[in-house]
């Protein structure tokens, strides 16, 4: 095959193979000027076996992509984690907005890609359609974690809610928002309109709210009463939510909901809103944005605590 780079100055060789390994590798394909600032912002990092890349403790400033070799994370109270080429570590703890919960440890030379986490953000701000993409890519993510909890999600244990039921009207809506963790950093502007753009469902008990299969994409909220979900093909899931609880918890943002039966139970009263109308809202608050990959960031941390106690029963 012929290498349309050689002859090319070792600079402009390498910056060329950083845009397309960005475009081949990355999980959602940004757009080209996203594509060339990602590059202009990553930093090559070659490591040896031993070298640390961050500390527990530490407040992070990156994420870091391994192109190349292995890295083990460790923490005293949790089990160690270990990823190879192709993974990004360190990104949950800047999503939570918190400092670093692990050590990481190369455990093999390693080339990894350093991703600085303020410019990052800017750049999921200036590009809100690959910004959305990449928010159902990481909410398709965390839907796979959870159907490795089947028969339950881990619903039962990291959803709980202890938000009494609400009524149906925009204040109500706002403050039951407010308290989910997928909203709570939100501004009040954009959970207002977001409590203003969607509907309030009133369902019989036993009523099919969401038939498998639909294709519309849908938050929904529990302000009364229950919802049941049931997942009837392999993996199965079921589960129940209650008042201030978002169906499906993080997941609820991929389109996970369509391979559910969604059947209300007595007394159900739920707000549901479309996804597109959260990315139109998203567009213009990127506050909102930040709270719900904050939102996203704090389930697939409760998944992998809870991981740990299903393996360890005497974990904390």
């Amino acid at each position: 095959m012929h290498d349309s780079n050689v002859g090319l100055p070792t600079e402009q060789r390498q910056w060329i193979e950083r845009e397309l390994f960005l475009r081949a590798f990355f999980p959602v394909k940004p757009p080209a000027e996203a594509a060339h600032r990602l590059a202009q912002m990553l930093r090559d990092r070659h490591v040896k076996a031993g070298d640390v890349l961050f500390e527990q403790g530490d407040r992070p400033q990156y994420a870091y992509y391994i192109a190349s070799g292995e890295v083990r994370m460790h923490a005293p109270d949790r089990d160690d984690l270990v990823f190879d080429a192709n993974s990004l570590i360190g990104i949950v703890d800047l999503n939570i907005g918190r400092p670093c919960v692990w050590t990481a440890v190369a455990t093999k030379d390693s080339h990894v890609l350093e991703l600085h986490y303020p410019r990052w953000l800017e750049i999921l701000e200036d590009f809100p359609d690959f910004t959305a993409a990449a928010r159902r890519f990481v909410a398709t993510g965390l839907h796979e974690l959870v159907l490795s909890f089947a028969p339950t999600g881990g619903f039962d244990q990291t959803s709980q809610s202890s938000a009494p039921a609400a009524d149906s009207d925009i204040v109500s809506r706002v403050v039951m928002l407010r308290r989910l963790k997928h909203f709570d950093t939100a501004t009040v502007q954009s959970i207002a309109e977001v409590a203003a753009r969607g509907e309030i469902l009133t369902p019989a008990a036993g009523e099919l709210v969401i038939p498998p299969g639909t294709s519309r994409e849908r938050l929904l909220l529990v302000m009364r009463g229950t919802v049941h979900v049931e997942r009837r093909i392999a993996p199965f899931i079921r589960g129940t939510f209650g008042p201030g609880q978002i169906v499906l918890d993080g997941a609820a943002f991929s389109s996970a909901l369509s391979s559910y039966a969604v059947v209300a139970g007595a007394g159900a009263t739920i707000f549901a809103i479309d996804h597109a109308e959260i990315d139109d809202i998203a567009d213009d608050h990127f506050a909102l944005v930040r709270s719900m990959m904050r939102g996203s960031a704090l389930h697939r941390d409760n998944l992998i605590r809870l991981r740990r106690k299903s393996v360890n029963p005497s974990a904390t």
